[in-house]
């Protein structure tokens, strides 16, 4: 048992799955609404602060 839990899982067989996807697809739109934010903020400095 503990030779099975020790070795290389196959390459073939192991995909990052529904679970890695829908991590990343939360990233993805996570950084969409942090840049968003921040140029709504940096559209209201005044431009020779800018």
């Amino acid at each position: 048992m503990v030779a099975v839990l020790i070795a290389d899982p196959d390459p073939s067989i192991v995909n990052p799955g529904t679970v890695g996807s829908l991590v990343v697809l939360g990233l993805i739109v996570a950084t969409y609404f942090v840049l968003r934010g921040l140029l709504k903020h940096l559209r209201k400095l005044p431009k020779d602060e800018v």
